[in-house]
């Protein structure tokens, strides 16, 4: 505990001293404090010795500690309220020591890792199992979803950021329905892991001595049950199968088509000098088209393929001050066709900015097209920025707010 105490300190100081950013772009050649204080396993270990140490104080103590059920439960409700309190409290103390003599590195670490021993207590008192919350939440149900919670932890972030990165591609579902059939996907897929992956390799590890099983009652029962396939996890795996593949055909979205001519129509005469810019030998943009309205910026992008493909490119498009830094705007995925597109194929891209977003002194509209791996193609002509890789369009008066008719 001391060891790894002393080097999260030490990479709290290092943090300080060389200033380093909380994030970074991907083509940064950088280090930030997120990624040392907060994914690096280095500063993480300090939190994994402590549950070490705490699960082996739990197992001197467990065998002569006896609580009654009524006091038990006065424990687990207690360090539940604790538990809860510190990721309340923990944010605002940590935005505190920030600006103390402690610097913004220690914030990070408290944010990250600050309620570490309030859920170690937490840990240890339920570990007791002699409290009627504890009852509770050893039903084989509950059980398993604690066996399942390591390849949830696994799975949770892939399944997220694919998300994310497809999210114009998905059919349009209210909120609760999509959350629904994320956690459903999530949750079959972490049981699958589980049961065909860690089972099997515990299967391999315990050999002869699989009577040797630790944990509660209903806990053994569950690793038994599982220690070989059985119609649970095919049932599982059926349903998930169907559900993944509903969610793949599902998938891609029908192009706001444009002819040649509805694309040449859409651009005012004060932005025509960005029309035929090209972006790499893949992309040409074919209109431009800004309105502001008092509930934002509508921005209308014409875009032609020069090649055949499938469309899979990311767009980024911001509104910029005079000398090109962002001011709102953002990033998105270009929609996902059904088919591969032919080449001379024209559609449009509706990008919107809330009016609460914008700053008041935006000047020019900022456009870039960039790879899955991070490269962006480059910019053939107009103003530039980013090596090359970005066009400036002026937007001149076309910022002024129009009313609609």
């Amino acid at each position: 505990m001391l060891i790894s105490g002393i080097i999260v300190v030490l990479a709290i100081f290092a943090t300080n001293i060389l200033k380093l950013p909380p994030y970074v772009y991907l083509n940064d050649a950088y280090i930030s404090s997120t990624a040392l204080l907060y994914i690096h396993p280095v500063t993480r270990i300090f939190e994994f010795i402590f549950g070490i140490c705490v699960a082996t104080y739990w197992r001197k103590q467990v065998a002569s500690t006896q609580w009654s059920e009524p006091r038990a439960t006065l424990y687990e409700i207690g360090v539940i309220l604790l538990a809860v309190s510190s990721m309340h409290f923990i944010s605002p103390l940590a935005n505190w020591v920030g600006t103390t003599w402690a610097g913004s590195a220690s914030s990070t670490w408290l944010t990250v890792s600050g309620s570490m021993f309030a859920f170690g207590l937490l840990i240890y008192v339920m570990a007791m199992g002699q409290g009627r919350i504890n009852t509770w939440l050893s039903h084989p149900i509950m059980v398993l979803l604690g066996e399942i919670s390591f390849s949830l932890y696994l799975l949770h972030q892939i399944l997220l950021r694919y998300y994310q990165a497809n999210i114009t591609a998905l059919p349009v579902l209210p909120n609760i329905l999509s959350s629904a059939i994320f956690l459903a996907v999530l949750l079959l897929a972490s049981y699958l892991m589980w049961a065909l992956i860690e089972m099997p390799c515990r299967r391999l590890i315990l050999g002869r001595g699989q009577k040797k099983i630790h944990g509660s009652d209903v806990m053994q029962q569950s690793w038994h049950s599982h220690l070989n396939i059985n119609k649970k996890t095919m049932s599982a795996a059926v349903v998930l199968i169907c559900l993944v593949t509903s969610i793949y055909f599902s998938m891609g979205v029908e192009l706001d088509r444009l002819s040649p001519a509805e694309a040449d129509a859409m651009t005012p005469n004060e932005l025509r000098s960005s029309v035929g810019t090209r972006f790499g030998n893949s992309f040409m943009l074919r209109g431009v088209k800004i309105v502001r309205n008092k509930e934002g910026v509508d921005i209308e992008l014409a875009w032609e393929s020069l090649v055949q493909q499938e469309l899979a490119l990311n767009n980024e498009v911001y509104l910029t001050d005079e000398i090109g830094n962002n001011l709102s705007g953002g990033g998105y995925k270009q929609p996902m066709s059904k088919a591969v597109e032919n080449k001379g194929t024209i559609w449009r891209d509706l990008v919107f900015i809330p009016a609460d977003k914008l700053k008041g002194w935006e000047s020019k509209l900022a456009i870039a097209v960039y790879q899955n791996d991070g490269l962006y193609l480059p910019v053939d002509r107009g103003d530039r920025d980013w090596q090359g890789n970005r066009l400036l369009i002026d937007l001149g008066d076309t910022m002024r707010i129009q009313l609609p008719q």
